[in-house]
């Protein structure tokens, strides 16, 4: 099961704010269904709360149960913490670019993921935490254990700009140490005893 508590402001919260004064609660449902990416879940409840003021902002609520969210393997489970916001961008580093690179505005994404570590299981193997920054922005995710959770943070940050092609390689290696480290995976053991 998961709670989840989800901020949008600024230009990030225009398309759902549309959604929200013209779409059917049934269309917003499908919608949101269309935007996580793992297999076999259901929304059990969601709501939406606006902010209006110079920067308006909306908070999004949601309630799901995945059946399938970790894979078990014999005694190991292995969960993927981050299921929102990971990258899904894999460039192709064999193109070689002919025009500029356009990054029409810069956003910012900051998450705070909380694991509860399962009964009778304890951890065998994290991800590494990553730290990467250039011209196209910055991504930081990293991971802590506790007694009875693994917290996960991750901040993206993208930089608005006109990027020469020459920079593509760069923007590749960005993308793609993101796309690594989103997809990383914890892994579980089962106690012995």
């Amino acid at each position: 099961t998961a709670k989840i508590k989800t901020t949008y402001s600024g230009l990030e919260q225009d398309d759902l704010f549309s959604r929200l004064k013209h779409w059917s609660k049934e269309d917003i449902l499908k919608q949101m269904k269309s935007e996580i990416d793992i297999p076999t879940y259901d929304i059990v409840d969601f709501k939406h709360e606006e902010h209006k003021g110079t920067i308006p902002a909306i908070d999004e609520y949601l309630n799901l149960t995945a059946e399938n969210y970790a894979s078990v393997s014999g005694k190991r489970i292995f969960v993927t913490p981050n299921i929102l916001s990971k990258s899904r961008v894999k460039l192709s580093s064999a193109e070689t670019r002919k025009y500029d690179i356009v990054k029409r505005y810069s956003f910012k994404d900051a998450d705070t993921i909380s694991i509860a570590i399962p009964a009778g299981y304890t951890v065998e193997a994290m991800p590494k935490n990553v730290a990467v920054s250039n011209k196209f922005g910055t991504y930081n995710i990293s991971f802590s254990v506790e007694p009875q959770k693994i917290s996960c943070t991750r901040l993206y940050t993208e930089t608005e700009g006109r990027f020469p092609a020459t920079d593509y390689p760069e923007l590749v290696k960005f993308y793609d140490t993101m796309f690594k480290a989103d997809h990383s995976k914890i892994v579980f053991v089962k106690k012995e005893g």
